[in-house]
């Protein structure tokens, strides 16, 4: 009541205050102090951050050489690692290969019914078995694994857990993987043909040149295929063999040569995945044979690319040259063959004889004697003055299927000894199962004579490599980057995580990125392996979603060198003069303080009995609860994929449970030591974190606020809390958001992120935030730390109708009414009329208003921005109006209306406050989604300088060096932000009780109603007609205004089973009881009608034997008439072969008569005629007195007659008799 009455009087003092002023020149600063009360009457801004600036915090000075050197070693102990598995399985096959070996089940025949999805692997896998694959052209006796790899590989996953898949892949062609998975097909996969297998068998860069024969006989069929068919397939072969970092180059030929256009049509190019897509799509799919086979034609274009390529080439005498002829050995030079070797043995020379030949004849009619002469290059041999060229080989190809088996021989498998051996580390390359950025270490198997057998190999994940460096934190005063050893860049900030790349990279060089005076130097040291550290002044950008803003700082570059054996160099940058604040734990206490319990988010794990429902998800009103973001561990990538259980919530209840409720330094540290190994899972900074941000609840739990969605607050640790709390996906960051972003990048300010829809059903939600910092003590540093952000998500028409309150002319349908908005520094319109009341959300930009944004560019308050989105590779063109613009058009007499703005900065916000008069027919076009294409260049204006709505602009991609071309002066902006995912096992939870009673029913407008979170004004019924009295209703039964329309994402949404968990304790008791006494009911009468039976078969027994009746059966014999002459009615039925049933005795009919209560007041032996026939045995009618007494003493009560028949199978009701009543009236 009194948070009521204080809100009222606070409302009616800033109208009253607005009013003092006209709507041309409005005071910003009521809206600013309204913001303000806001964020401290809902969220607590204020008293929290007066309860941390009486925390003691550390300050000490980063020293950047100590802590790049302990990211090296770090990431280097991570390399060492995955090596240390390769050599242990290498070993184990070289050991055992003389053993009893044995073969495993075909991965692609795996049975995974009964195994699990493993997010380390983002696949069913099994891991306790290893499962096989065999090339389709392995030979019969081939030489299986020995078992003991399985056991090695599941040491190797408990030694190494964020290991990926381990290979074995022999020379034969059967390769064992682990962990055991099914893949698609059996067929078409032969391990000696992948990259990494060939790259480590040979350990040399190759450069292949295919000359390919496209004269007219190509067009002859050999077995019913035409031989250009099979030379593409063989070439499809080839290019498979081949690394990103191979080089590559196809001319085709007749009488001339045919060469590809771009990347291919002058120089080699790179063997990467879109290299080798488009040459396959743009020139080897059209080439048409025709024409005569001039070989010296080939060939002298073929030595000319060569020597192109090899002039380029930074260490050609250490690299593998050769040319792939693919002919069908009948050229046109048969008779003059020499002319030929001419060419080739001049073309070698100019290379220095580093060119090998090899050749594929085609058919039946190839002229092998030729074609081993070219792959001998025997004619070359005779020179004194030069080494001879390497020797080729020329085959036969006779039979389509043996390709494979040929063109295997172009991977040479050198022989080394074991002390020769070093491993092999593959271009990085994105992974098709989702794992992200990745690449293969590899070591060979050698048999005894040092001849290869196999190949081992495991998978790593880029990310893994660098799990603890991707989340270092330094207060925001830090970054680092990692490179190989050619300047490519393996991590950096303005790129995506190499968790999240999902199509094929483009490699970005360093100097792309960092673009300052002075780097080359840094530069050339890291590539060359070198160390050391040089002070620099940059441009330093900074986070905040698609936007950019970029500070002048002065950083120091401190640069290491990560293990030898893979060519990889980190950087730390790190800025001047910065400190590391840190809490301890034992200076987090608040003694006195009222503190809440320790409630982890996995509401799946625990208990339910406070469990409630928000909108569609579980909750809990009680407490808010903790989410921990990866970073907040100290092994990031070994806790993500792990699937939490209700122990290890119960391992981090009992120490943070504990220790919140600690009055102590010494007790807080005698539970972190009791429970040590909890403690240790957790980076520093998470459980002092932990501790103070529970104050919130205190603040937050007795607020019911109907305007507020959601309230949270993050720290820098990754420590996450939620009120109404609910289970969030694991690998949430909240660090990474855009709220966050911009309260680390203003933090003192409120500011407030584009309004959107939340997608758990809360509706159209605007989120504010503001940072809470660490206290400053001294002038040791004018930059503050940021410990943590605390924000709120508002109903959008709250929101609103709290600015037309304040600003009554902000209401257009008014006389002399003005059209009002709030729009950040950005130029998104945070908020505008168009927002309210709606169902789909659709955020506007001021660039669509030409009129404003054209005032604003003239008078030079706001800026284009164009950033480089290296992500999604694009250049994104957003804008920046300039802290401090003021626009006042409403004074300067322009005779147009629609242009007349005023425009101020709300104080102590990102914020500005817009407004125009509303004549009604001044139009705002707006804007379609910032992703859109931008529709004038890549500038994004047009010819006359109009500025176009933010938009996109493809970034010019180098496919034929696999780099980017970046234009000079336009900065990397942030990849996209981490957009929140839904848990697999989400649903809606419709059978829990709602964690607020929304009283929507009570509004009496649109306004009021959907200024409530979760209402929404129903105006329409299921058929969309108009509703004659429009109504407010919750959101799940009347979304966007028309009744029966569900909330979005409810249908992709199953309902959640009822448990007997997750049933009320009191409902379930009621249930029971209630169960009981109907079965008691039941039970009763069952057991009332077995008694009622038995008692009236003993009277009718005992009445039948007072008459001196016989007491056997009525009917006798059923197979033949009565010794009466009477024919029993089922002697009818018997007719269709029913078994006979024997009976002593002819038949008798007794007619009982009952009342309506079912007692018996009549029963007498009748005479019953059916169809003609009569039935029973002669015995005395029943006569009118007997009728009437029975009618007295029923006092006339209606009769119900009941035919029996007496047997030795009892009495029984007899349904097919009918009573012939004509001898008396009745």
């Amino acid at each position: 009541m009194n948070t009521m009455k204080r809100e009222v009087g606070l409302l009616i003092y800033f109208v009253t205050l607005a009013l003092t002023k006209t709507i041309v020149d409005p005071d910003v600063r009521i809206l600013s102090e309204y913001i303000g009360n806001l964020m401290n009457r809902t969220l607590g801004v204020e008293t929290i951050q007066n309860e941390v600036n009486h925390l003691h915090f550390q300050r000490e000075f980063i020293n950047g050489s100590k802590v790049a050197d302990m990211l090296s070693e770090t990431i280097s102990k991570s390399v060492r690692s995955h090596i240390d598995a390769v050599r242990k399985l290498r070993k184990m096959v070289e050991d055992h290969l003389s053993e009893v070996n044995a073969r495993w089940t075909a991965c692609c025949q795996y049975d995974e019914s009964d195994v699990k999805p493993d997010k380390n692997y983002k696949a069913k896998v099994d891991l306790n078995e290893v499962c096989g694959i065999v090339a389709p052209n392995a030979p019969g006796d081939l030489e299986p694994l020995s078992n003991a790899v399985l056991d090695v590989m599941r040491e190797n996953r408990v030694n190494v857990p964020e290991i990926k898949w381990q290979y074995v892949a022999t020379v034969q062609g059967y390769m064992a993987i682990y962990p055991a998975h099914k893949t698609p097909s059996c067929a078409f996969i032969d391990p000696r043909y992948r990259p990494w297998f060939i790259e480590t068998a040979s350990s040399v860069r190759k450069n292949v040149l295919i000359l390919l024969d496209i004269s007219g006989s190509m067009n002859k069929k050999y077995n019913s295929v035409p031989l250009i068919n099979i030379s593409l397939e063989a070439v499809s072969i080839i290019l498979e063999t081949l690394n990103p970092d191979d080089k590559l180059g196809v001319i085709a030929f007749n009488n001339r040569p045919h060469r590809p256009t771009g990347c291919f049509e002058k120089n080699m190019a790179l063997a990467t995945e879109t290299n080798l897509s488009n040459l396959k799509a743009e020139f080897l799919q059209h080439l048409i044979p025709t024409g005569e086979s001039v070989y010296a034609v080939g060939f002298e274009n073929a030595f000319q690319l060569l020597e192109l390529s090899i002039a380029k080439s930074n260490n050609s005498h250490a690299e593998d040259w050769k040319i792939i002829l693919i002919t069908d050995g009948r050229p046109k030079e048969t008779n003059r063959i020499t002319d030929v070797y001419s060419v080739i043995k001049e073309g070698n020379r100019r290379i220095g004889n580093r060119a090998s030949i090899y050749v594929y004849g085609l058919g039946r009619n190839a002229n092998m004697s030729i074609l081993q002469a070219i792959a001998s290059q025997s004619f070359s041999r005779t020179s004194a003055t030069s080494s001879p060229p390497p020797q080729g080989f020329a085959y036969h190809v006779e039979e389509q299927s043996f390709l494979p088996n040929y063109i295997s021989s172009l991977n040479e498998y050198y022989v080394r000894t074991s002390d020769d051996i070093t491993p092999t580390f593959s271009v990085p390359y994105s992974d098709g199962g989702g794992l992200g950025l990745i690449f293969t270490v590899g070591l060979p198997i050698l048999r005894p004579d040092n001849a290869l057998y196999a190949v081992t190999a495991v998978d790593i994940s880029v990310a893994d490599f660098f799990q603890n460096s991707l989340f270092f934190d330094s207060n925001g005063a830090s970054y680092f980057f990692i490179i190989d050893g050619t300047g490519r860049v393996m991590s950096h900030p303005l790129l995506p995580q190499p968790a999240d790349h999902s199509d094929v990279p483009n490699f970005v060089q360093i100097d792309q990125l960092e673009r300052h005076n002075g780097f080359d130097e840094i530069m050339n040291s890291m590539t060359s392996g070198g160390r050391g550290q040089k002070g620099l002044k940059i441009k330093k950008t900074l986070p905040i979603g698609y936007a950019v803003q970029e500070v002048d700082v002065e950083v120091t570059y401190f640069w290491r060198p990560i293990a030898a054996a893979v060519n990889f160099s980190l950087c730390f940058v790190l800025e001047t003069n910065r400190f590391n604040v840190t809490l301890n734990p034992q200076d987090a206490t608040f003694p006195g303080k009222p503190r809440t319990s320790f409630r982890y988010h996995r509401l799946d794990l625990g208990s339910n009995e406070d469990t409630c429902r928000h909108f569609y998800k579980k909750s809990t009103k009680s407490q808010s609860l903790v989410l921990f973001a990866p970073r907040s561990f100290v092994s990031p990538f070994r806790y993500v994929p792990e699937q939490e259980t209700t122990s290890t919530v119960t391992s981090y209840f009992n120490m943070f449970e504990q220790v919140m409720k600690a009055t102590s330094t010494s007790q807080v540290t005698d539970i972190l030591r009791s429970h040590q190994s909890t403690a240790d899972l957790f980076v520093d900074g998470v459980v002092s974190d932990v501790m103070w941000t529970s104050l919130v609840d205190r603040l937050w739990v007795n607020n019911t606020d109907d305007h507020i969605a959601q309230r949270f607050i993050a720290t820098r640790t990754g420590v996450d809390r939620l009120y109404p709390g609910t289970t969030i996906d694991g690998e949430f960051d909240a660090t990474q958001r855009i709220w966050y972003e911009l309260a680390v990048a203003n933090p003192d300010s409120c500011v407030t992120s584009p309004p959107y829809q939340d997608a758990s059903g809360l509706g159209n939600v605007v989120s504010m935030s503001q940072a809470i910092k660490a206290p400053t003590t001294d002038d040791k540093s004018t930059i503050p730390t940021v410990l943590g952000v605390m924000g709120v998500d508002f109903s959008l028409d709250f929101l609103f109708a709290k600015v037309r309150e304040i600003y009554p002319n902000c209401w257009s349908n008014r006389e002399n009414g003005w059209s009002c908005m709030l729009v950040d520094n950005r130029g998104n319109i945070i908020l505008h009329k168009d927002y309210t009341n709606k169902g789909v959300l659709e955020v506007k930009h001021i660039a669509g208003n030409k009129q404003l944004i054209g005032v604003l560019k003239n008078r030079k308050m706001a800026a284009q921005r164009r950033c480089l989105d290296l992500g999604e590779k694009v250049y994104r063109v957003s804008y920046e109006i300039k802290p401090n613009s003021y626009l006042n058009e409403t004074y300067s007499g322009n005779v147009d209306i629609c242009t007349q703005y005023f425009m101020a900065p709300v104080p102590h916000t990102n914020i500005f406050f817009v407004a125009r008069p509303e004549p009604g027919y001044c139009v705002d076009s707006g804007c379609p989604p910032s992703n859109q294409t931008c529709l004038n260049n890549a500038a994004g204006s047009s010819s006359d300088g109009a500025w176009d709505c933010p938009c996109t602009q493809p970034i010019e991609i180098d496919n034929c060096a696999n780099a980017i071309d970046l234009d000079d002066g336009v900065v990397p902006c942030y990849p996209d932000r981490q957009k929140i995912s839904s848990n697999d096992d989400d649903c809606i939870p419709e059978h829990l009780n709602s964690c607020f009673n929304r009283n929507c029913k009570q509004a009496v407008n649109g306004s009021a109603c959907t200024a409530m979170v979760g209402c929404s004004w129903c105006e329409r019924d299921r058929s969309s007609t108009l509703l004659t009295t429009p109504y407010c209703s919750i959101s799940e039964e009347c979304y966007n205004g028309e009744e029966g329309q569900r909330l979005p994402g409810y249908e992709a949404s199953a309902v959640c089973p009822v448990s007997v968990n997750t049933i009320d304790t009191v409902h379930l008791v009621l249930i029971l009881v209630f169960g009981c006494i109907v079965l008691i009911i039941l039970l009763s009468a069952i057991i009332c009608l077995v008694k009622r039976r038995q008692r009236r078969n003993k009277e009718k027994e005992m009445s039948i034997d007072e008459e001196g009746q016989s007491t056997t059966s009525p009917f006798g014999p059923l197979s033949s008439p009565s010794s009466d002459g009477v024919e029993s009615p089922t002697s009818l039925k018997n007719k269709g072969n029913l078994s006979p049933r024997k009976h002593s005795r002819a038949p008798q009919v007794i007619i009982s008569v009952v009342d309506k209560d079912g007692s018996e007041i009549l029963k007498k032996p009748v005479v019953l005629v059916q169809g003609g026939v009569t039935y029973g045995a002669p015995a005395p009618g029943v006569s009118a007195t007997d009728l009437q007494r029975a009618k007295k003493r029923a006092n006339s009560t209606p009769l119900i007659g009941r035919a029996f028949r007496k047997g030795n199978d009892g009495l029984k009701i007899s349904p097919t008799l009918r009573l012939n009543c004509t001898n008396f009236n009745y």
